[in-house]
């Protein structure tokens, strides 16, 4: 049978928050997105001090042979589509986590979860230690014998679809890019989107990496934060 719950207030991130603290530090984000040594090279052409870029050796040159830009969106394709899916998880299959349910016995657990006040219904599982819920989804009580499940948090990060996410993204990396802005600064705010998890619109990006995107701004005239 169907349980009906109160319906949360509020999407709560499945991951640990990433503290502001240390955040852009490359290297550190906590889901394995790291973009250490992914993107374009640490060659340089002089000595890169405070906000000087960091040319890469991969960087856009014009035919005088100075730098017109210290990297390409395109230097950072893998970990872009790996975040951009990370927050557009597929679309489940028949009676797996998250998929849609009109009863019980269509789920494998065995438990089709109507959170209350909500039309959509979906397969739920028990998570009595409080950390058996993938990305995306929150362990709350039931209020219920059956204690506590799974409950779908829905975020949309970037655009409308992992793809719509994936082309804003390098669009903004582009700009940051062509603006001259440094690798490690580029680096630093992807790591930190990646070591953040689930990320539910602008608010929470901007709760845990507002420091790092302003400083990809500070250097990024094209940064738009409307277009994450």
């Amino acid at each position: 049978m169907r349980i009906s719950t109160p319906k949360l207030l509020a999407l709560a991130l499945t991951t640990t928050a990433v503290s502001l603290i240390g955040c852009g530090d490359a290297g550190t984000g906590s889901s394995g997105l790291s973009v250490t040594g992914t993107g374009p090279g640490s060659g340089t052409d002089g000595p890169a001090t405070g906000d000087q870029p960091t040319a890469a050796s991969g960087a856009n040159t014009d035919d005088s042979g100075g730098d017109t830009g210290a990297c390409a969106s395109s230097d950072f394709d893998a970990q872009v589509i790996a975040f951009c899916k990370a927050q557009n998880p597929p679309t489940p299959e028949p009676g797996e986590l998250g998929a849609s349910c009109t009863d019980d016995t269509q789920c494998a657990s065995q438990i089709c979860l109507e959170p209350f006040g909500s039309p959509q219904t979906y397969c739920s599982w028990p998570c009595p230690a409080g950390d058996e819920c993938p990305l995306g989804f929150n362990c709350q009580d039931t209020g219920t014998s059956l204690g506590s499940v799974c409950y779908q948090g829905v975020c949309i990060y970037g655009g409308s679809d992992a793809a719509d996410c994936t082309t804003n993204l390098l669009a903004e990396l582009d700009a940051a890019c062509m603006s001259e802005c440094s690798v490690e600064r580029i680096e630093g705010w992807l790591n930190c989107l990646a070591g953040a998890g689930r990320l539910c619109g602008t608010d929470s990006a901007d709760e845990q990496c507002g420091v790092e995107r302003g400083l990809l701004e500070s250097c990024c005239g094209g940064c738009d934060p409307s277009n994450w």
